[in-house]
């Protein structure tokens, strides 16, 4: 009877291991709201947000950790939020990008191209130009080199020049071969009566002989003069200016220094409203003559304030698209350029650029960087005139920041802006 019994409490346990889920363990299938068990824990591996368990490392609503959400179209790989790239797109960083032809992440993410060389395949190249051809990583003249001629490696006999691409047997009736070319001598500045015998400035080679040729000037006794210039030989060779006279356009005229002689007057055509930067150009009514150039008086402004608009994921200034916008009116009319120095907070840039742009009522003006362990940022730009008096000032970060290398903010209003 102890026996029966026994063997009937031992299949009861056997049945209840079979249905039963073991405390600490989950079912294999995703649980991306998962409420919390009836001991008041999450499973291995899943943290608790909000009254509800949750792998950090697959949760696009807690991608490693409570609340960090990722973005519409990313997914949560191992704790990270990634974009689902599109083929033949790749995802580095926070980026889809294609890693056969972008130069800053050449066949693998990060990989740059240096010194001109372009990616192409996912491999960094040098790309030479188009009546060049590229041997082994250098450029050559397929028409003429002796080594390479017509392709790479196709290398002439030493009795041969290279002729537009093809070894051929030595020159024809007045040329000679110099350095596997075939040339005329007679006329060739690089090889003037003779191979490697060359003509230097602008000394043009005449029957084998190299003679000075003065393009807009004059031979002056065998030296290439500007007349319209030298005082010295002001308007034709050998007619000097008086003393305290300059020659202006081939003319004599009153030495002014540092300034300009518009009519017999000298001037400052950096600061001269009737004169801004060259002569007789008149300033429009209520504008200065600024550094040669017209334009409405200067006006400063702060910028960002409290009260404008921030439109970012975290605290600081890191995703692409991220941005401060606030409106502000000001005296000016319209505005020409602008300059700034903004105080920096929380910047934690360690191994990375922060990218930034200044865009004024829909027009991108200048661009600038965030560096690591800087405390302000700067920038100053000239453009177009954009039509006031109220402008719509926005700064945006215009490239996501490397992951796991920081950001920075910009503190509310204590940063100074100049308009011009």
């Amino acid at each position: 009877m102890d026996s029966l019994r026994l063997g009937g409490v031992l299949l009861l346990v056997g049945i209840m291991a079979c249905s039963a889920t073991p405390v600490g363990t989950v079912d294999s299938g995703p649980r991306p709201d998962a409420p919390m068990g009836s001991d008041g824990g999450c499973a291995v591996g899943e943290v608790e947000c909000l009254g509800t368990c949750h792998d950090p490392e697959t949760s696009t609503q807690h991608c490693g950790g409570c609340g960090l959400a990722c973005f519409e179209g990313e997914d949560c790989v191992a704790g990270v939020c990634m974009p689902d790239c599109t083929a033949p797109e790749t995802a580095c960083g926070r980026t889809c990008t294609d890693l056969s032809m972008d130069i800053l992440n050449c066949g693998t993410c990060g990989t740059r191209c240096m010194g001109g060389t372009r990616c192409m395949g996912g491999a960094c190249v040098v790309v030479c130009a188009e009546d060049e051809l590229n041997c082994e990583g250098v450029c050559i003249d397929p028409a003429t080199d002796t080594s390479n001629c017509g392709v790479c490696g196709n290398v002439c006999g030493a009795d041969m020049v290279c002729n537009a691409g093809s070894c051929a047997s030595p020159c024809p009736d007045g040329e000679t071969g110099c350095g596997g070319t075939c040339v005329d001598t007679s006329t060739s500045v690089a090889h003037c009566g003779a191979c490697d015998a060359a003509c230097v400035g602008s000394e043009t080679c005449v029957a084998g002989a190299c003679f000075l040729d003065c393009p807009g000037g004059m031979n002056c006794g065998g030296t290439c003069i500007d007349t319209s210039s030298d005082a010295a030989n002001c308007g034709a060779c050998g007619m000097a200016c008086e003393a305290g006279e300059v020659c202006n356009s081939g003319a004599c005229v009153t030495d002014c220094g540092a300034l300009t002689n518009c009519s017999g007057s000298c001037v400052d055509t950096t600061t001269d409203e009737m004169n801004c930067g060259t002569c007789a150009m008149v300033c429009a009514p209520g504008q200065m003559c600024l550094s040669s150039v017209c334009r409405s008086p200067m006006e400063n402004f702060t910028f960002p304030s409290s009260g404008d608009t921030r439109v970012t994921r975290f605290p600081n200034l890191w995703n692409a698209g991220d941005y401060i916008e606030g409106n502000r009116t000001l005296g000016l009319p319209s505005m020409t350029g602008v300059s700034f120095s903004m105080t920096l907070e929380g910047n934690s840039l360690s191994c990375d650029n922060q990218d930034m742009r200044v865009v004024i009522n829909g027009t991108p003006v200048g661009t600038f960087a965030v560096m690591p362990g800087a405390s302000t940022a700067t920038g100053s730009f000239t453009f177009g005139a954009i039509t006031g008096p109220t402008y719509t000032i926005r700064v945006e970060t215009t490239r996501t920041v490397n992951s796991g290398c920081g950001s920075a903010g910009i503190s509310n209003d204590v940063s100074t802006w100049t308009a011009t």
